[in-house]
């Protein structure tokens, strides 16, 4: 009996072990809303806009959902980190976002999700990335219309062009791209218009963008990382 209990004991600690942990830097997220208790991680999760951490823009939500929809099931669970507060300036925004990507290295995340970025070079956001290449970061492309590969057109993080960076633009569902999206001969795309996801209060909603595009290819590196796993 004594035997069987260490066996299952082992069991369950190794599948913990091995549950993915991806983290979602973005606005945040309701962590009571049920569409999502499957896929959270039981601790971990942090506010740094000091303006908690529930969802009050809707992104997201609406990227976690996607994340979710194109991952399936599956052993993984999200960290979720909010840096983005409405009403700081963008500099303190930049700020909480490096220590949510700090925070995210620090927490065991294998995969982050990173919607968004802006036209300034961040020392320490790209050290972050560049000195964890074990981790996958995947990033928005922009939706500046503009071609990244040119010196003059810079979009950060996508424009570090690292080799743990996954840069993805936005098409739409005949694969063309959309005249919004950033593109480059380095990244990825996937579509990014007018899709469907989860919103804040259990509603649902359409958006369009490289934000949209980007938490999809999440999604399906989560499934393809499982997969390879098996």
């Amino acid at each position: 009996m004594k035997y069987l209990f260490l066996l299952t004991l082992l069991f369950t600690l190794t599948a913990q072990a091995k549950t993915l942990r991806v983290a979602i830097v973005d606005t945040g997220l309701d962590l009571s809303d049920e569409r999502f208790s499957e896929h959270l991680c039981p601790e971990g999760h942090k506010d740094f806009s000091a303006s908690g951490i529930k969802d009050t823009v809707g992104h997201g939500t609406f990227i976690a959902g996607l994340i979710q929809k194109y991952a399936g099931k599956g052993n993984y669970c999200f960290l979720v980190y909010k840096y983005y507060s409405e009403n700081a300036p963008g500099f303190v925004n930049v700020e909480n976002e490096v220590s949510a990507l700090r925070e995210a290295v620090n927490s065991g995340a294998t995969i982050v999700n990173f919607s968004a970025g802006g036209s300034i070079f961040d020392e320490q956001e790209y050290l972050i990335i560049k000195t964890n290449p074990q981790i996958t970061f995947v990033v928005a492309a922009g939706n500046e219309g503009k071609n990244l590969d040119l010196s003059k057109n810079k979009y950060y993080p996508a424009s570090y062009f690292l080799k743990n960076e996954v840069i993805v633009a936005n098409v739409d569902s005949n694969g063309k791209r959309s005249v919004r999206s950033n593109w480059s001969d380095k990244a990825v795309e996937e579509v990014g218009e007018n899709v469907k996801s989860t919103m804040p209060n259990y509603a649902t909603g359409y958006m369009t963008g490289t934000s949209m595009s980007t938490a999809v290819r999440t999604g399906k590196i989560i499934r393809k990382t499982l997969d390879a796993a098996k």
